[in-house]
C-alpha cells in the first residue's frame, strides 16, 4: 500500500490542468533552482550504507510515491544493493578473523582469497577494476598465506596460477625455478609447472618436451628414494607426454614409447625380475642396453601383428616386421599445392600410425617414421608396483582410443559430427493452429543416452555394467570412432597380456569389434582360466548383448554351480554374479525369475553342479529370508573393509525390494545404503559412486516402463550424486534428459554454473555444459550463450590448453558463418596450445581463405617455425613460403607481450 504525499516541485503546475512529463527535481535543476539539501548530499556512496530518508512514514508497510514514480523502483534496487553489500562484508569478516584465529588452516586462505572477486563484483558501478588489479588483491591474500603456511603446497599452487595471468613470462620462469629448486618432491606443483609450459606460447614443442622429460626423470629420482607411490604419478606424466607427442605430429614416436613402456613392464626377461625401485644405476643401465638390442633387431613389438614380447626374444630366430607401404613421397604439381597439401598431409598421417622399420620404402624419405632407441631412451621406466602397471595399461588403451580408460589430461576426442546438433533443413517463426498464428511448440533435443557419452569414470572403468552395457543403458566402449590401426593394435596387444584385467577388456572389446568371434575367444580364455567369475560373468553378458539370454542364464548357472568348489576367499565374489543375474532377468522383464535369483543366492550348496530356477514366485518365508541374509552380507562385508561386496549386496537388496514392494521402499534402502557408506567415510569413494549409479539405472529404468513417473526422484537423486562426483558425465546425461522432459532447462544450467563448472579441473564438465546447451531444445540454442560458455572454458587454466576445445570452437564459429570469429579462435589457439598440430591445421579450414596458397603457405611456415611435424613438404614458391610467423598472425591483444621463447627451469 502506497501513502500519497505532496510534491513540492508540482505546485507551479498544480492549476494548469494536466500532469507534468518531467519530473520536479528534474525541472528544478533545469531552473537551475537546486534545493540545499542536495547540495549537500556527495555524490558517491558512503562506506556504512545507504543514508536513510528523512521522511520516512511511521508506519512501516507505507511506502511514499510522488510523481517522481522511478525513485521507488530505483531506492528498491539500492536496498538490493545494499543487502547484498552487507551479506559480502559480513562474509568478509568472517574469513578475516577465520585466518587471524587459524592462521594454519590454508582452505581459509583459499577461501578469503576466491571470496576477493565477489567483494570486487558489488564494488560501486563508476569503480572499474580490471582483471589485474584483482589478481593482485588475490596475491597479497595469499602471500600473507604462505607467510602463515610457509610449506602449503595447495595455496602455493594457487599463488602461481593467479601470477601466471598477470607476469611476464621470464618473471614466472623465475619464480618456478625458485620453488622446485626448494620443492623437488612435491608432485602437484611440478604438474602445475607443466601445465604453464604447455600452455606458454613463447615454447616450442621441443622445448615443451625437454621440460617432460625432465620431470619423468625427477619423479623417477623420487622412487628411487622410496617414495613408490609416486610410480602412479609417473605413468600420468608419461601419458600426458605421448599426448603431447601425437599431437605435435610424432605418432610414431609416441606409439614407439608405448611400445617400450609395456614390453618394459609387461615382458621383461626372466633376468631381470629381480629389480626394484631402488635398483642402482648400473643394473639398470645393463638392463636397458639388453633392451636396446631387442629394440635394435626391428622384431614386431608390443602391439603389431606377430609379436612375442621381448621375454620371448631371440636374435637369431626372430624376423624384423616390414610394414605395408604408404605410397609414393607426395609432389603437388604448383597449382594443385592450395587443394591439395592439406588434405595429403592429414591422409598421410592417418596412414602411418606404427613407426616403419629402416627396410621399409619410405624410411629414407621421411626419417621420422623410424623411431631410434635414443628416440625413447628417456622416457621408459622400470615400474615396481601393480598399481602403476596397472595405470600404464589403462594409458595404453586409452592411447588406443577407448576414452573410458583415459585420465583427466588427454584430449576427449569429442568428433564435431558428434558434438554439434544436426541443423534443421527448415525452421519456422510461427505456426498456426486452427488458423491462430503462435509461437512454435518448443520440442526437446535429448531422447536418450547416447549423445554425449560417458567420461570422468575414473575408477569405474573397470565396472562390468558399464564394459557390457544393456542396449538402453550407456555404451562407454565406443568403439565406432577406432581407426583400423587402433583396432588391430587392440587386439594384437590385449592378446599378449595373460589373466588379469586385460583379459575382461579384451573380452569386452572383442565383443564391440567383432561380435561373431567374440564367443571363441572368451571359451579360449576360460580354459586358461577356469576359477575366474569375474571372466564368466564377463562371458555371461557377452551372451545376453548378442541377445542369447537362455545362454547367459545357463553360463550363470555353471559358474555359480562351479564356485562352490572354489576357496572360501573366492566364492565371496559369487555375489556379482548373482546380482548381474538377476538384473538380467530385470532386463528382460521376467521379474519373477529376477526374484528367484535373488532367493537362490541364500542356499547352501556343497556339489558343483548348474543351477537351475524354479518356477513361479517365491514364497515370503524366502524372501525375508534373501533380505535378512543381504542386511547381513552388507553389514559384514563393511566390517572386514570390503566395500565392493558391500556395495553388491546393497544393489541386489534394492532390487529385491522394488520387485517384491515397489520403487518407494526401494528408495527408502538406498536411502539407508547411502548414510552407512557416509557413516563408514566412503561418501566420495568409487564404491558409492557405484551405488549412486546403480539407484540412477533403477530409476531410469522405472521411467521407461512406468506410466506415470515424478521426474522430481531422478533429479534429487541425480542432484546429490553430482555435488559428490562432477566429472562423471552419465549423472550429467541422466539428469539433462530428465529435464529435458518436463522442458525446463534452467534447472540444467543451475546445477552446471553452482556445482560442475566451479572446478577449473573439470574440462568435460565445461564440455557438456557446451553440448547441453545446444542440445537441450531441438533446432534451435543460443549462439551467444554457447560462444560465452566456450570463453569460460577456454579461460581455465586445463581448458586452455584443451586442444579440443579449441577445435571445436572454431567449428562452431564455421558453423555460425562468422569467418571473423573463427579466424580469432584459430589465432588464440594456436597461441594457447603451441605444440599443436591439429590446432595449426585449422588454419587450412578457415572460411573463404583456408584453401588459398596464401593461407596455406602461411600455416606451414607455422608449423616449421614451432618444430611440428610435417610429412608433406610444400614446393617453395617465389619468395619463399611466405612471412614468418610473427608477421603473419594478427597482433592478439587479450595476451601479454612474452618476447622471444625461453627455455625455461630445464636448460
Amino acid at each position: 500500500m502506497r501513502k500519497m504525499t505532496p510534491d513540492d516541485s508540482s505546485g507551479d503546475d498544480s492549476d494548469d490542468g494536466f500532469i507534468s512529463l518531467n519530473g520536479g527535481r528534474k525541472r528544478r535543476r533545469i531552473h537551475g533552482e537546486a534545493s540545499s539539501e542536495e547540495d549537500e548530499i556527495p555524490n558517491f556512496r558512503s562506506i556504512d550504507g545507504e543514508a536513510k530518508r528523512r521522511n520516512k512514514p511511521a508506519d512501516e508497510d507505507l511506502d511514499y510515491a510522488t510523481e517522481n514514480s522511478s525513485e521507488g523502483v530505483e531506492e528498491a534496487d539500492d536496498d538490493e544493493f545494499t543487502f547484498k553489500r552487507d551479506e559480502v562484508q559480513q562474509k568478509t569478516r568472517d574469513l578475516t578473523t577465520a585466518v587471524n584465529e587459524h592462521p594454519d588452516d590454508e582452505q581459509t586462505w583459499l577461501a578469503l582469497a576466491a571470496h576477493q572477486d565477489v567483494i570486487l563484483s558489488t564494488a560501486v558501478s563508476s569503480i572499474r577494476t580490471s582483471k589485474v588489479a584483482a589478481a593482485e588483491v588475490k596475491l597479497s591474500v595469499l602471500q600473507r598465506g604462505l607467510q602463515a603456511c610457509p610449506t602449503s603446497i595447495v595455496i602455493l599452487r594457487e599463488y602461481m596460477r593467479i601470477a601466471t595471468n598477470i607476469w611476464d613470462a621470464r618473471k614466472v620462469f623465475a619464480h618456478w625455478k625458485k620453488i622446485l629448486d626448494q620443492n623437488q618432491g612435491a608432485v602437484q606443483l611440478w604438474k602445475e609447472y607443466l601445465q604453464f609450459c604447455v600452455g606458454n606460447a613463447g615454447n616450442r614443442y621441443r622445448d615443451v618436451l625437454s621440460v617432460f622429460t625432465e620431470c619423468l626423470r625427477v619423479f623417477r629420482e623420487m622412487v628411487r628414494d622410496g617414495k613408490v607411490d609416486v610410480e602412479v604419478d609417473l605413468v600420468e606424466i608419461f601419458e600426458w607426454t605421448c599426448s603431447v607427442m601425437r599431437q605435435a605430429g610424432y605418432t610414431e614416436q609416441a606409439v614407439g614409447a608405448f611400445q617400450g613402456m609395456m614390453e618394459l613392464n609387461y615382458f621383461r626377461p626372466a633376468r631381470w625380475d629381480h629389480l626394484q625401485a631402488d635398483m642402482n644405476l648400473d643394473d639398470e643401465d645393463d638392463m636397458l642396453g639388453d633392451f636396446e638390442e631387442f629394440w635394435d633387431s626391428e622384431v614386431p613389438r608390443f602391439g603389431e601383428q606377430g609379436a612375442k614380447g621381448w621375454r620371448n626374444f631371440n636374435d637369431s630366430s626372430e624376423e624384423s616386421l616390414s610394414l605395408p607401404d604408404t605410397g609414393p613421397p607426395y609432389a603437388p604439381e604448383m597449382h594443385n599445392i592450395a587443394d591439395d597439401w592439406s588434405r595429403h598431409e592429414a591422409e598421410r598421417a592417418a596412414r602411418c600410425a606404427f613407426p616403419a622399420r629402416t627396410t621399409d620404402a619410405d624410411a629414407i624419405e621421411d626419417p621420422y617414421r623410424v623411431v631410434l632407441f635414443d628416440d625413447v631412451r628417456d622416457l621408459l621406466y622400470v615400474l615396481t608396483t601393480e598399481s602403476a602397471r596397472e595405470k600404464l595399461l589403462f594409458a595404453w588403451l586409452a592411447f588406443n582410443g577407448l576414452k573410458m580408460f583415459a585420465s583427466s589430461r588427454l584430449p576427449s576426442g569429442l568428433e564435431p559430427k558428434s558434438f554439434f546438433p544436426a541443423q534443421e533443413s527448415t525452421s519456422t517463426a510461427v505456426a498456426y493452429v486452427h488458423g491462430e498464428p503462435m509461437e512454435p511448440e518448443r520440442m526437446g533435443g535429448i531422447s536418450g543416452l547416447t549423445g554425449f557419452g560417458a567420461r570422468g569414470l575414473d575408477e569405474l572403468s573397470m565396472n562390468l555394467d558399464l564394459l557390457f552395457p544393456s542396449e538402453t543403458w550407456f555404451q562407454p566402449l565406443d568403439v565406432a570412432k577406432l581407426t583400423s590401426d587402433e583396432v588391430k593394435s587392440l587386439q594384437c596387444g590385449l592378446a599378449m597380456i595373460p589373466g588379469g584385467k586385460a583379459c575382461i577388456v579384451r573380452l569386452a572389446s572383442e565383443a564391440a569389434v567383432n561380435p561373431q568371434g567374440v564367443r571363441k575367444v572368451a571359451k579360449q580364455m576360460l580354459q586358461t582360466n577356469r576359477t575366474n567369475l569375474t571372466l564368466w560373468n564377463a562371458y555371461a553378458r557377452v551372451e545376453a548383448m548378442q541377445g542369447n539370454v537362455d545362454e547367459a542364464r545357463k553360463v550363470y548357472g555353471a559358474a555359480l554351480g562351479m564356485a562352490t568348489a572354489l576357496p572360501e576367499d573366492e566364492k565371496q565374489k559369487t555375489l556379482g554374479l548373482w546380482r548381474m543375474w538377476a538384473e538380467l532377468e530385470w532386463e528382460h522383464a521376467t521379474e519373477q525369475n529376477a526374484m528367484n535369483v535373488l532367493v537362490a543366492m541364500t542356499v547352501e550348496r556343497t556339489d558343483p553342479v548348474p543351477i537351475n530356477l524354479p518356477a513361479g514366485r517365491p514364497s515370503m518365508t524366502a524372501i525375508l529370508k534373501a533380505k535378512k541374509y543381504l542386511d547381513q552380507s552388507i553389514l559384514s562385508s563393511l566390517s572386514l573393509g570390503d566395500g565392493g561386496r558391500a556395495v553388491e549386496a546393497m544393489i541386489s537388496r534394492g532390487l529385491l525390494e522394488y520387485l517384491n514392494d515397489g520403487l518407494d521402499p526401494a528408495l527408502g534402502r538406498y536411502r539407508t545404503a547411502h548414510e552407512l557408506l557416509s557413516s563408514r567415510c566412503l561418501t566420495k569413494t568409487a564404491h558409492s559412486e557405484i551405488l549412486y549409479l546403480a539407484q540412477a539405472r533403477l530409476l531410469y529404468q522405472h521411467t521407461l516402463h512406468a506410466p506415470t513417473f515424478r521426474t522430481s526422484l531422478l533429479r534429487d537423486v541425480l542432484e546429490e550424486a553430482i555435488k559428490l562426483f562432477p566429472c562423471n558425465t552419465m549423472f550429467l546425461s541422466l539428469l539433462t534428459w530428465n529435464e529435458s522432459r518436463t522442458r525446463i532447462q534452467n534447472r540444467v544450467r543451475k546445477v552446471l554454473n553452482e556445482t560442475v563448472l566451479t572446478d577449473d579441473e573439470n574440462v568435460s564438465g565445461w564440455l557438456f555444459a557446451i553440448w547441453a546447451e545446444m542440445h537441450m531444445e531441438k533446432g534451435r540454442y543460443n549462439p551467444h550463450t554457447v560462444r560465452n560458455l566456450f570463453e569460460r572454458a577456454v579461460s581455465t587454466a586445463r581448458g586452455a590448453t584443451d586442444t579440443n576445445l579449441w577445435k571445436l570452437w572454431f567449428h562452431f564459429e564455421c558453423i555460425q558463418g562468422d569467418a571473423e570469429k573463427a579466424r580469432g579462435v584459430w589465432v588464440r589457439g594456436i597461441d594457447a596450445c603451441p605444440w599443436s598440430k591439429d590446432v595449426a591445421m585449422l588454419g587450412c579450414e578457415l572460411p573463404g581463405i583456408g584453401n588459398t596458397q596464401d593461407q596455406i603457405s602461411k600455416v606451414y611456415n607455422i608449423m616449421l617455425e614451432r618444430g611440428l611435424r610435417i610429412r608433406v613438404e610444400l614446393p617453395e614458391q617465389e619468395g619463399g613460403h611466405g612471412m614468418g610467423m610473427k608477421d603473419q598472425l594478427p597482433e592478439d591483444h587479450s595476451s601479454d607481450e612474452e618476447g622471444p621463447p625461453i627455455p625455461g627451469y630445464i636448460n
